[in-house]
């Protein structure tokens, strides 16, 4: 070949190592031209899609995915509060201000600042407040720098793990908010924008309860319920809060898992079980209390009706409806009275081998004068519902108005 000849090789093999060359950059212009990336591999890795995190060793779904980013993770700020719920988040759409007050901080937050206030002192965050496709996004850092709970992130299987621990149980109501400490009793409360005060100390044991309802009565009174049925025994604690103030508490504990529904109000009253005691709250008027175990009624019970002159409470372990004559300080159980002899052996063998399931079926359906009306539904044949009556033992006939 000669010398001419392998010039010419030369220059054609080097224009096409050039031209070669020249093809990635050739189709990364043409990518960039049609609005995709210039990374092979890019236009079509999508970004994760998490809308759940491990919350206190449970899966827990939430309502906007985290946002995942390099170096950083974010929730969505109505998420990270139902995480915390000790706190009271408030959030104002117009300026972007964002808040969490528990009893002893108020942490204020602003959407694109990251400049914080706790209690009213200066803290600067690692990234600030962002909105990403309609939603309010909090780096989650957050949870561990200012709301003082664990949080851990596993980039490999991309999960976010958060423990909270807490000592408080919160419930709001409109604009107020009440938090009750479960360790010392302290209740606090906080209206919308303020930061909370102690109001008053209840004395009842409540470390372990799970949550916390609230029933807004008249005249600024609260009837706060710190509840535990999510595990043996049933345990109810009532906290009623009038004007700032802790008129009546009251707690009863039912064995099992299973708690008998009680009446709360009769007429004008507040009806509170404290162990074997029905307390009756009534506005302007001292608190009424009669101890069940003075009429014979010796194990817990959830209360049916009120009268003037009698009560009916329904026994825990048998489930059978037993008849307070508050006048006469007497108990009957009526299922004693108004059943037959097979019925009544038929609910003593359940109380005995069967918790008392399924009880005596009794239910009031009314009461005229001294006489009060039962249904009841057949335990054995003849099935079916009948009307029975009681009369009670009076030597002039009275006739108080019943609540059931």
């Amino acid at each position: 070949m000669s010398v001419k000849m392998r010039k010419a090789l030369l220059v054609a093999s080097a224009a096409l190592v050039v031209a070669i060359a020249a093809l990635p950059a050739i189709g990364q212009a043409n990518a960039a031209a049609n609005g995709q990336s210039s990374t092979p591999n890019a236009a079509n890795k999508q970004k994760p899609w998490i809308n759940h995190v491990i919350y206190n060793g449970y899966e827990r779904s939430l309502s906007y995915p985290l946002l995942i980013e390099p170096g950083r993770v974010w929730m969505g700020v109505y998420d990270m509060s139902d995480l915390v719920m000790e706190y009271r988040r408030e959030f104002d759409e117009k300026t972007g201000k964002i808040t969490f007050t528990n009893p002893w901080r108020r942490i204020e937050l602003q959407v694109g600042s990251k400049t914080a206030l706790i209690n009213g002192n200066k803290v600067m965050l690692a990234a600030a407040p962002k909105r990403h496709e309609g939603t309010v996004y909090l780096p989650v850092q957050l949870l561990t720098q200012l709301l003082g709970q664990e949080v851990t992130w596993d980039s490999k299987t991309l999960t976010l793990t958060v423990h909270v621990q807490s000592r408080v149980l919160a419930v709001g109501w409109l604009d107020v908010y009440f938090w009750v400490d479960k360790l010392y009793g302290n209740i606090y409360k906080a209206k919308k924008g303020e930061r909370a005060v102690l109001i008053s100390r209840a004395t009842k044991d409540m470390r372990t309860a799970q949550y916390m309802e609230i029933d807004s009565l008249q005249n600024d009174r609260y009837l706060l319920r710190v509840l535990d049925r999510y595990a043996e025994p049933t345990q109810i604690t009532k906290l009623l809060i009038e004007q700032n103030q802790l008129i009546a508490q009251a707690a009863v504990s039912y064995p099992g898992s299973w708690g008998l529904e009680s009446i709360e109000r009769s007429g004008n009253s507040l009806i509170m079980i404290d162990g074997l005691s029905v307390q009756l709250a009534e506005p302007g008027v001292e608190t009424r209390k009669y101890n069940m175990k003075a009429y014979g009624v010796n194990e817990p019970f959830a209360v049916e009706a009120v009268f003037d002159d009698a009560m009916l409470v329904r026994a825990y372990s048998s489930r059978t409806l037993l008849l307070v004559d508050l006048r006469e300080k007497k108990t009957y159980a009526l299922y004693k009275l108004l059943l037959d002899e097979k019925e009544q052996k038929f609910i003593d063998d359940a109380t005995a081998y069967n918790d008392g399931y399924p009880g005596d079926q009794l239910k009031l359906s009314g009461r005229k004068g001294d006489i009060l009306t039962f249904k009841h539904t057949r335990l054995m044949e003849p099935f079916g519902e009948e009307t029975l009556t009681f009369a009670l033992p009076r030597e002039v006939s009275s006739l108080p108005g019943a609540t059931k």
